[in-house]
């Protein structure tokens, strides 16, 4: 489950990149979208069986994602690193709405209000 700092729960992708990610979805297999979801959910876990409470998504993939689960994202998006990074940042979003575990996240912006990265915390009840 994912939450806004001020306790709202999150139940879908944010409405200024829906579009967007329809449109990079429809161009990625099944089975490479599985496989992204897949490697994010372990890495989740591996935090949580570390005892971290808290992650960076833009951390998450690191800055090669050649022969990575990562790669057709890149290559959904034509090519473009940016895209790519909102598109991998928007299922990480999916993932963390879909996890039972509790989680809220801040996000990083830069002057032109493009999201750079969301940090991740941990809720435990």
């Amino acid at each position: 489950m994912l939450f806004s700092l001020d306790g709202s729960r999150i139940t879908q992708i944010p409405r200024k990149r829906r579009d967007d990610y329809a449109s990079w979805r429809g161009r990625l297999s099944q089975e490479d979208y599985e496989g992204v979801i897949r490697e994010l959910n372990a890495y989740v876990d591996c935090v949580l069986a570390e005892g971290k409470e808290c992650f960076t998504s833009s951390f998450v993939p690191g800055s090669d994602w050649t022969n990575t689960p990562y790669q057709p994202l890149y290559h959904a998006c034509n090519m473009s690193v940016t895209q790519s990074g909102w598109f991998f940042g928007l299922i990480l979003w999916q993932v963390m709405i879909d996890r039972p575990d509790k989680w809220y996240f801040k996000g990083t912006t830069s002057n032109d209000d493009d999201v750079l990265g969301k940090t991740y915390f941990l809720k435990r009840d």
